[in-house]
């Protein structure tokens, strides 16, 4: 017989030794791979809602403290109106005695 038929005698049987021994193995280490792919994939699906919910979050709390913004601005507005007329009406009432104290003292 010439070589070539032993080579691919050999190539055949070493194949076929390969496949019966891996027959067991790559099932498993298939089905493994397999269920690491699922197992990353709800991690990301898990990590992506939440993400998707911290985000709600923030525009929720983005938008309260805009209102708690323009509701501090209103509050000082109204209290440098209240502060700017007791301080007119306390110059009014010293300017009123300093007149009065000229008057008496003349």
């Amino acid at each position: 017989m010439p070589a070539i038929v032993y080579q691919i005698i050999n190539f055949v049987l070493f194949f076929g030794i390969l496949a019966f021994i891996c027959r067991k193995f790559v099932p498993r280490m298939f089905a493994r791979h397999k269920e690491q792919i699922i197992s990353e994939l709800q991690t990301a699906q898990v990590a992506s809602e939440r993400a998707k919910s911290l985000q709600a979050d923030i525009s929720t709390s983005k938008a309260q403290n805009e209102e708690r913004k323009t509701e501090i601005f209103k509050m000082a507005e109204k209290q440098v109106e209240i502060n700017s007329m007791k301080s007119k009406a306390d110059t009014e009432k010293t300017a009123e005695k300093l007149l009065s104290n000229m008057e008496y003292e003349r």
